[in-house]
């Protein structure tokens, strides 16, 4: 990168997918020389695998944060292994404490893992027929080779939708620690639900009402 008089500065750089996610957010404050200087930036490799067009796009700012310049580069992702593969989606829901109302929906996804570890599997979902966006995530470990995973959206995250609803799984993401490592749009749509089936967060308790007869100690339900 040219700079044209030597100071402290401050690169932004953001990396996107065809689909205008952010991949990646990375800052650099440092001393910069005047004229070109060798500027380093790392996102994890993993991440670029899933898309075939991956744009950064850096951006300079002076010492007072007064933006300079942005420019965009094409970055070549298929040259990068991902650590994950996904083979399979289903959904189903489940009476947990079979009291015959359900209690959530799991999403099971099956993931053939070439790093073993601890991750977190977080899904993105959208309602059919509406921009409303449902997040759901568990954290698990996954050794090498074929794992089943599964994902639970609680009853008490559709409390509130009426009718029958299904659900478009926009995309699946999985982190190791704070970093975004594997991403996916199955663009899978779930099977219908009832939400009259579903478990209600809060139920009102068995009232009884009694009134006093008048002129006496006695009651009547």
């Amino acid at each position: 990168m040219h700079i044209d008089s030597p100071g402290n500065y401050t690169l932004d750089s953001y990396i996107f997918d065809d689909r205008n996610v952010v991949l990646g957010v990375e800052r650099v404050l440092d001393y910069f020389n005047a004229g070109f200087n060798n500027i380093t930036v790392s996102y994890s490799g993993s991440v670029l695998t899933h898309s075939n067009n991956i744009t950064a796009v850096v951006c300079v700012y002076d010492q007072n944060l007064t933006l300079l310049s942005c420019s965009n580069y094409d970055v070549k992702s298929k040259s990068f292994d991902s650590p994950f593969s996904f083979y399979s989606i289903s959904d189903y829901a489940e009476d947990a404490d079979a009291d015959g109302m359900l209690d959530r929906i799991t999403f099971e996804m099956l993931i053939n893992s070439f790093r073993p570890g601890n991750y977190t599997i977080e899904v993105e979902l959208e309602l059919v027929g509406n921009q409303t966006k449902i997040f759901s995530e568990n954290t698990t470990y996954m050794g090498q080779g074929m794992n089943t995973v599964r994902v639970n959206l609680d009853s008490s995250k559709i409390e509130g939708l009426n009718g029958t609803i299904s659900f478009t799984i926009a995309a699946i993401k999985v982190y190791e620690g704070e970093e975004l490592i594997g991403l996916l749009y199955p663009d899978y749509v779930t099977q219908s639900y009832n939400t009259e089936l579903f478990e209600k967060a809060y139920k009102l308790p068995d009232l009884t009402i009694k009134a006093k007869n008048a002129g006496s100690d006695t009651y009547q339900k």
